[in-house]
């Protein structure tokens, strides 16, 4: 048969794996280590603070001239002050300009001149109750994926390409709507 001895030694092997058990999968055990919630790394916005609420008007000028929305007061907008345009589409280049995301952030002192903002080829003005802010559009980034932007008198950012053509399509899909043409009697040619 079996030793007593051996029976000791098997019953302290059991108890120590009961232990080791409820050691490893206990809610207060010492041995679990909390893990980290992953966080979102979303990267922040170019434009903090503003909302497409707060906006009065929005203008876009180039060496093509210049396009001007202003909200009017019954919360319509005028393209060039004289013809409405669907607020919706405003809307939706109000999205496009409020929610770019900075990719990087240059040095306050990078020099302007290299990164085509002095002066800008393009820029877009919003008008609000607390004051104008200016988005000046320089070149593109190197790898030709982004574009170089200034707001005001901040450090030079860069944001996607993408946000920049979408919001210049914006713009362009900014204009009045083509009135649907009224069908008239055909007359018969005999």
């Amino acid at each position: 048969m079996i030793r007593k001895s051996t029976w000791v030694v098997f019953g302290i092997f059991i108890v120590l794996g009961l232990a080791a058990v409820f050691l490893r999968w206990s809610p207060s055990s010492p041995l679990i280590q909390p893990t980290a919630t992953p966080a979102s790394t979303a990267l922040p916005f170019a434009l903090q603070g503003i909302t497409s609420i707060d906006v009065n008007s929005i203008s876009l000028e180039s060496a093509e001239g210049s396009v001007v929305l202003v909200r009017n007061a019954d919360i319509t907008w005028t393209r060039n002050g004289e013809v409405i345009v669907e607020a919706g589409k405003v809307e939706e280049l109000l999205a496009n300009v409020l929610t770019m995301r900075v990719m990087t952030e240059l040095a306050p002192d990078y020099p302007l001149d290299t990164l085509a903002l002095n002066p800008p080829a393009k820029s877009i003005t919003l008008e609000t109750n607390a004051g104008t802010t200016r988005i000046a559009i320089g070149a593109g980034t190197p790898t030709g994926s982004s574009t170089y932007l200034q707001i005001d008198d901040k450090p030079v950012i860069v944001v996607s390409n993408y946000a920049i053509e979408a919001i210049l399509l914006a713009f362009d899909n900014a204009a009045p709507s083509t009135p649907t043409p009224q069908v008239g009697e055909v007359t018969p040619v005999p």
